[in-house]
C-alpha cells in the first residue's frame, strides 16, 4: 500500500514537472469529462457509473455514498496533460460545490473545495486514478 501511495506521488511530481498544454480527449472523453461525469454519477447515486471513471479494481468509498444529491456543481479550473515513462497523465483541478445542507466541517473539508485529480489514460480512455 505504501508503495502504491509512493508511486502515485512519484507521478504527480514528475507530472508538475513535466506538464504540456497539449490538448485531451481520446477514447473515454477529455480528462476534465471524465472527473465530471465521475462528481455527476455520485450525485445521482450511480455508483456504478461512477466507478467506471476510476482506473480498474478501484472502488468508490463508502462513505462517498453520503454525497448523494449533496454536490451543488463541479467547476473545472485547470487541465494539464503530460506524460510520465511512456504514459499519458493529467492533473484536473476542479471545485466542487456543496449544497448548504451538505457544508458542516466534516463534509467540507472530505468532499467538497479544490481537489486535485490525477488520471491516467488506458486503452478504454482517461481514468481516474488518485484524487486529494
Amino acid at each position: 500500500m505504501v508503495k502504491r501511495w509512493l508511486s502515485l506521488v512519484l507521478v504527480l511530481v514528475v507530472l508538475t514537472a513535466a506538464i504540456s498544454c497539449a490538448g485531451g480527449g481520446g477514447g473515454g472523453g477529455s480528462p476534465s469529462a471524465i472527473v465530471k461525469n465521475y462528481y455527476t454519477a455520485i450525485n445521482s447515486g450511480s455508483f456504478d457509473k461512477a466507478e467506471e471513471c476510476l482506473i480498474p479494481g478501484q472502488k468508490i468509498p463508502e462513505d462517498f455514498r453520503e454525497l448523494v444529491g449533496k454536490i451543488e456543481k463541479t467547476e473545472i479550473l485547470d487541465e494539464q496533460i503530460g506524460e510520465a515513462f511512456g504514459v499519458k497523465i493529467a492533473e484536473v483541478i476542479v471545485e466542487v460545490t456543496l449544497a448548504p445542507a451538505a457544508e458542516s466541517q466534516m463534509w467540507l473539508s472530505l468532499f467538497g473545495g479544490t481537489k486535485h485529480v490525477l488520471l491516467e489514460k488506458r486503452k478504454a480512455g482517461w481514468r481516474i486514478e488518485f484524487i486529494q
